[in-house]
């Protein structure tokens, strides 16, 4: 398990004890590693936001993934 999975999960299951029902998030749509992540966590992805970040005069999607708590 690397340290990103690690601290996420930490965090994660501290909400859930939390008693929060749903985490969401926002990824770059081309960060591979980080979605590969979430997924593994047992994130969805839930939409594609374009043009949601500004770098410089580009705009870049991001990927809206949600953790669903029961």
């Amino acid at each position: 398990m690397g340290v990103g999975e690690a601290i996420a999960g930490e965090v994660l299951m501290r909400a859930k004890r939390a008693g929060i029902k749903i985490v969401r998030l926002c990824v770059f749509e081309r960060n591979k590693p980080a979605i590969n992540l979430y997924r593994k966590l047992g994130f969805v992805e839930e939409a594609v936001l374009k043009g949601e970040v500004r770098e410089g005069m580009k705009f870049k999607n991001a990927i809206l993934m949600s953790l669903y708590f029961s």
